[in-house]
């Protein structure tokens, strides 16, 4: 039997799991760019920026 709501699960999980493949592999693009920044650096650049 043919369950609607099983099928929408399935494509909101397949469709959410294709996102996350998609940004792990802009991510490494990035990375071997070189165009990341230390988390810490960028961190304290947000909050000087926002004034926090």
């Amino acid at each position: 039997m043919f369950d609607i709501k099983s099928e929408v699960g399935i494509y909101k999980s397949a469709t959410r799991n294709d996102d996350m493949y998609e940004d792990i592999e802009i991510s490494e693009k990035q990375i071997k760019a070189c165009q990341v920044k230390d988390a810490k650096i960028a961190l304290k650049e947000t909050r000087i920026k926002n004034g926090l």
